[in-house]
C-alpha cells in the first residue's frame, strides 16, 4: 500500500482590508524571494514589557525560528504554526516578529481560546517583538511581501545565518522541515526532541477505543469536488483499501486537524489522509469559489488532490451522521476497503490517539 499523506493544508477567508491594516507591508511591493543561506539583518526589537532585543546577535551561538506576520490576514498561519511547533516539542526560541499592529499575540488568539484540547500548548512562544518601521522594512526587503496572508517562518543557525525560511503556509512537513533545520544547525537540541517524542512510550500507553456507536456502520455516498477540481465520489474513490477521512466543520478544527496528521505521520501511518472540509447550508454552496480559492492560496498545489470539499446538500449526510457539536473538534474516521467506519473519534487530539489508530490501520491491513 502506498502512504499518501495529506501533509499540507490550509484554511482562512481572505480579508480585503490587508493594505490598509499594514501599510508598511504593502505600501511597497517587493518580489517574494528564498533568503536561505543569507544573514539576518542586524535589527532591535522592543520585548514586552520594557527593553529590547538585537536579532541576530542575541541569539549567537542558538537556533532560533522568527515567525514573520506581514499583515493581519496571516493570524490563522501564525497560529498552526505556533501549535504546529509546540506539538513537536521544538525547544528552540520562537520569537513573533508582527509587521502589523493588527497581529494579536498567538497565545491569545481567538482561535487558540475557543480550542479546549489546544489549551496546553499555549505559551510555547517565547517572545514578540515590535520593529520599528525602518526595521520592518529590512525584513521585508528580505523576504518579500507578496501574499501577505502567509507567514515567513525563518530559521536562524546560531550564527546569524538563515538556515530554513518558508512562506508557502504552515504544513506538517513544514513543521518537519523546521525542527530538521535546528537540529542540524546544533545537534544538541536532537536530544529534547528525542526526549520529547518518547516521553509518551516511556509511560503505560494509554488505550484509546474507538466510538462504537459509528464503528461498522456504512459512510454514506457523498459527492465532493478536490481543490484539484476533480470530482470526488466517497466512499466509491477508495474502494479496496484503506482511507482516514478528516472531517471539519468550522476554521478552527483545522488546529485539531494539524495535530493530528502531525501524529499520524509521526507514528508513520501507512494510509491515505484526505480531509473534509463540510460546510452546510445554502451560503456555503454559493460561496465555495470564494472558499475554495482561500484554502489553494495556503496548500501546496502537490496536496490539493487530498482536500476534498463537501458543499450545501452534499455535506448534510455527513452533518446527520457524525452531529457537528462542538466544530472546533475534527471527526477522524478510518473507512475499510468496503466502505464500513472501522474507526472513529470526534473529541479532539489526545497524546495515544494517533498510535490507536494507526493500529487499527494495521489490523486492518492485515486482514
Amino acid at each position: 500500500m502506498n502512504a499518501n499523506p495529506l501533509l499540507a493544508r490550509g484554511r482562512r477567508l481572505l480579508m480585503a482590508l490587508c493594505c490598509a491594516a499594514s501599510p508598511i507591508a504593502c505600501s511597497t511591493s517587493v518580489p517574494n524571494r528564498n533568503p536561505t543561506g543569507e544573514v539576518f539583518p542586524s535589527i532591535v526589537g522592543l520585548v514586552p514589557g520594557g527593553g529590547s532585543v538585537e536579532i541576530p546577535a542575541e541569539y549567537s551561538g542558538t537556533p532560533v525560528v522568527l515567525l514573520v506576520g506581514l499583515s493581519e490576514d496571516c493570524q490563522f498561519d501564525l497560529d498552526r504554526w505556533v501549535v504546529g511547533l509546540g506539538q513537536l516539542g521544538l525547544d528552540a526560541p520562537i520569537l513573533e516578529l508582527p509587521l502589523d499592529s493588527d497581529l494579536v499575540p498567538s497565545r491569545d488568539s481567538r482561535w487558540i481560546q475557543g480550542s479546549p484540547s489546544i489549551q496546553t500548548l499555549e505559551g510555547v512562544v517565547a517572545s514578540r517583538i515590535t520593529l520599528s518601521r525602518a526595521d520592518q522594512s529590512a525584513v521585508f526587503q528580505l523576504t518579500g511581501n507578496q501574499e501577505d496572508q502567509l507567514l515567513r517562518v525563518v530559521v536562524l543557525d546560531g550564527q546569524g545565518r538563515i538556515a530554513w525560511f518558508g512562506d508557502r503556509g504552515f504544513s506538517p512537513s513544514n513543521a518537519m522541515a523546521v525542527q530538521a533545520a535546528i537540529v542540524q544547525s546544533d545537534p544538541t537540541f536532537a536530544a529534547g526532541v528525542s526526549k520529547s517524542s518518547s516521553d509518551s512510550s516511556s509511560e503505560s500507553p494509554v488505550e484509546h477505543e474507538p466510538h462504537g456507536e459509528l464503528v461498522g456502520k456504512p459512510f454514506p455516498l457523498v459527492t465532493g469536488t478536490s481543490l484539484a477540481d476533480e470530482t470526488i465520489e466517497i466512499p466509491t474513490a477508495f474502494a479496496g483499501e484503506p482511507v482516514i477521512l478528516l472531517i471539519g466543520y468550522d476554521q478552527e478544527a483545522q488546529f485539531d486537524i494539524d495535530r493530528w496528521v502531525l501524529g499520524l505521520v509521526t507514528e508513520g501511518v501507512d494510509v491515505r489522509l484526505v480531509e473534509l472540509p463540510t460546510i452546510p447550508g445554502m451560503f456555503a454552496k454559493l460561496a465555495s469559489g470564494w472558499i475554495d480559492s482561500g484554502m489553494r492560496s495556503g496548500i501546496p498545489r502537490e496536496d490539493w488532490a487530498s482536500v476534498v470539499t463537501l458543499y450545501g446538500g452534499a455535506a448534510d449526510p455527513v452533518v446527520e451522521l457524525t452531529g457537528r457539536e462542538r466544530g472546533e473538534r475534527s471527526r477522524v474516521l478510518l473507512l475499510d476497503g468496503d466502505g464500513q467506519i472501522a474507526w472513529f473519534d470526534d473529541e479532539g487530539f489526545e497524546d495515544g490517539k494517533p498510535a490507536a489508530l494507526t493500529r487499527a490501520v494495521d489490523h486492518l491491513s492485515a486482514r
